[in-house]
């Protein structure tokens, strides 16, 4: 099943999305990734980077959540921070390229989301 993933960093956000780039790609097929783009928080204004990634992955969602959460410790994520090292979200199962289930919708209109699926060709 291919999957929509939503990542976003507002602390080494470069560090990050390299390491989140080289491990994802040793776990699963990436199909598609738009750039990342910079944004803002609404509430903090804190500085972000996001990107979304279309993965392959036969896993179940809670098989594959662990599988995220786990590239998001190595890359030195820490729940408690303030700050936000990696945050892979999955938003979304695909299905002939375009979104068949929302898993995260709240993540989806985001307004950050917009571009990033945008770019991808994905319509939400």
């Amino acid at each position: 099943m291919q999957y929509l993933l939503i990542l976003g960093s507002n602390y080494r956000r470069a560090r990050g999305f390299r390491l989140a780039a080289k491990l994802l790609g040793e776990r699963f097929v990436i199909h598609a990734h738009s750039r990342a783009l910079p944004t803002r928080d609404a509430r903090s204004k804190a500085r972000y980077l996001n990107a979304a990634v279309v993965i392959e992955s036969d896993a179940t969602q809670p098989a594959l959540r662990a599988q995220l959460r786990e590239i998001e410790v190595a890359a030195g994520r820490d729940r408690t921070a303030p700050v936000c090292a990696l945050d892979i979200d999955l938003v979304a199962r695909l299905e002939n390229g375009q979104i068949a289930e929302a898993i995260k919708p709240d993540d989806l209109n985001a307004v950050y989301a917009a571009p990033l699926l945008a770019a991808l060709g994905i319509a939400w």
